[in-house]
């Protein structure tokens, strides 16, 4: 259970905050149009970044379309799957070295305003500032983690 990991529960903060999961049928396969990601990954090559880093992105819909902006890259694009979905950054830089494994998410009408994971960092390609992003699609998996989540 999550309160056997925890002798005591980080406090709320600024930099610490609840996040929702896509608890609904809706919600988990909701295309909201941007999201936001967060980490504390470097800024660039060999430099910690030293407070929290946000960068708004844009989704890009369709697998079509994910496996074209990857073409050319150290990826093989037809490895793409359903639980996947690419983005490009309107911000820069989007993504660095330590984000991985990292949220993305956005607020939505969900019981009041609640700002809900959508994806998960997967992979990212080239340097730091480059915007190109593949992530795990976290409604694909909510009902395994409903399944092994203990209240």
């Amino acid at each position: 259970m999550i309160t056997d990991t925890f002798h005591t529960f980080p406090s709320i903060s600024d930099h610490i905050q609840p996040i929702c999961l896509p608890l609904t049928k809706n919600l988990r396969s909701a295309e909201v149009g941007s999201y936001i990601i967060t980490g504390w990954g470097t800024t660039e090559e060999n430099k910690l970044s030293l407070s929290l880093k946000k960068a708004t992105i844009l989704a890009v819909s369709g697998h079509d379309k994910c496996r074209r902006l990857f073409a050319g890259e150290q990826y093989d694009p037809k490895a793409i799957y359903t639980d996947q979905f690419c983005t490009v950054s309107e911000d820069s830089p989007a993504y660095c070295y330590g984000d991985g494994g990292g949220p993305l998410g956005q607020t939505v009408r969900f019981n009041g305003m609640r700002f809900v994971q959508f994806g998960i960092f997967s992979n990212g390609w080239g340097e730091c500032h480059r915007s190109n992003i593949l992530f795990t699609r976290v409604g694909a998996y909510m009902d395994w983690i409903l399944a092994n989540v203990r209240a």
